[in-house]
């Protein structure tokens, strides 16, 4: 996994980064390199929530896309091992390499995997979550993300929703300026 510098990490804070995830109560977001539940609205409210604006994963979630590359949208996938480049499609061997070609009046959508998850919660400054009320069997989860949100501001938290049997609710956060 590459280490971000704290240098990266300042430069890449000048940007407008989200995250935007579904994970159940023990922050599971995947299994077998896809998703262990189906929630129609939530892919409705991330198709709505990302539509126009860039978004940014890894290898493994680009794989597990399943029509690639995701329309209306560019898709940046980082990854030492793909070399993309067509229309809406594109990726970066590392952080260092996307911060050059960022843009600053563009919203980024951070949606996935574990690894790219990780690097990027230092940086971000607003989180999209829906959170599935059940626990799931999983083998990729989202780092625990609560003492970085601790400062921040929920300017969204749903009403529960129920769907396929799931019930599940959004919350929206953004970190407070300084």
């Amino acid at each position: 996994m590459e280490e971000l510098t704290e240098e990266l990490i300042n430069k890449l804070s000048n940007y407008h980064w989200s995250i935007i995830v579904a994970h159940d109560l023990n922050l599971c977001i995947g299994k077998n390199n896809d998703m262990p539940w189906h929630l129609s609205s939530d892919l409705k409210r991330f198709k709505e929530i990302t539509m126009g604006n860039p978004i940014v994963m890894g290898k493994n979630t680009y794989l597990s896309l399943p029509k690639k590359p995701l329309p209306g949208r560019l898709n940046i996938v980082l990854s030492k091992s793909l070399n993309l480049n067509q229309e809406n499609l594109i990726s970066y061997p590392s952080w260092e390499n996307l911060y050059n070609k960022l843009q600053k009046d563009k919203e980024y959508f951070i949606i996935g995997g574990a690894t790219i998850f990780k690097q990027a919660l230092p940086f971000v400054s607003k989180m999209y979550l829906t959170i599935i009320h059940d626990i799931f069997d999983c083998d990729t989860f989202l780092p625990d993300y609560n003492n970085i949100i601790k400062n921040w501001q929920k300017i969204e938290h749903s009403d529960n929703y129920e769907e396929n049997g799931l019930i599940f609710h959004y919350e929206t956060w953004t970190k407070n300026k300084l």
